[in-house]
């Protein structure tokens, strides 16, 4: 079942067992926007942000 994800075709996301959210979460002093797409069989979740670690470290240093 763990390789159920990385088996799935282009219309995998449709199908039972399959769950797909998208949320927004925000930390208390956060700068960046954070949409977030997840995905999961119910054993294994794979989360997709739209910043990579060193936007979101540069970001945060923007300050200092």
């Amino acid at each position: 079942m763990p390789a159920r994800l990385a088996l799935l075709a282009d219309d995998g996301l449709s199908q039972p067992g399959i769950v797909v959210k998208t949320s927004s979460p925000k930390g208390e002093h956060e700068r960046l926007p954070n949409p977030t797409l997840a995905v999961t069989d119910g054993s294994v979740t794979v989360k997709f942000h739209p910043w990579s670690i060193e936007q979101i470290v540069a970001s945060e240093q923007a300050d200092t």
